[in-house]
């Protein structure tokens, strides 16, 4: 199983992930550590963080593999 921290496990799931799964809110601020609150700040103010997929009823859903290109953005890495 990957660790906590890889990229191709799903946040609470423990199940390896591809670029097409979508996290919700929670499970983004699972995997960063931080609040559903945070996620939505960093959503409004930061024009870089991956725009989700707007589902009917104000639902939102992030691609795996935005976040995690994202992520390897801000390391100054390039994603896999």
């Amino acid at each position: 199983m990957p660790p906590p921290d890889d990229p191709t496990r799903q946040p609470g799931r423990g199940a390896t992930a591809t670029p097409d799964d979508v996290w919700t809110i929670e499970d983004l601020a699972a995997y960063f550590k931080v609040t559903r609150r945070t996620i939505r700040e960093w959503r409004e103010t930061d024009p870089t963080f991956p725009r989700p997929l707007e589902l009917p009823g104000r639902s939102v859903r992030w691609f795996r593999g935005d976040v995690v290109d994202w992520v390897a953005t801000l390391r100054g890495e390039v994603a896999s």
